[in-house]
């Protein structure tokens, strides 16, 4: 089961700001929600050597976003990862703001 599998992909896909991509972390149950506030953060850190690694929040949140979930209908995932590749990002912004 994938981080984000509690929530629905509609849900994801509605997100359209920062506002609704944190209400939306708040549906997540705890162990979901800990794994995920872990890897935005990890993902945070590897963006601060982004002049190294060449790993922008673009670049990151495309990497990890195929395994956040699990689809079975592989059209569909692709679909949705680029949804929650735009959530991700969100949410790495975020977290470098802060």
């Amino acid at each position: 089961m994938g981080i984000l599998d509690p929530i629905s992909p509609e849900q994801v896909m509605q997100c359209q700001s920062e506002k609704d991509c944190t209400a939306l972390c708040r549906l997540l149950p705890p162990k979901e929600t800990a794994l995920l506030d872990w890897a935005i953060n990890l993902m945070a850190d590897v963006i601060h050597h982004e002049h190294l690694n060449k790993m922008n929040s673009q670049n990151i949140a495309m990497v990890f976003s195929p395994n956040m979930t699990q689809m079975a209908d592989p059209l569909n995932a692709l679909i949705y990862a680029v949804q929650v590749m735009n959530f991700l990002k969100t949410l790495i912004l975020k977290a470098l703001r802060e």
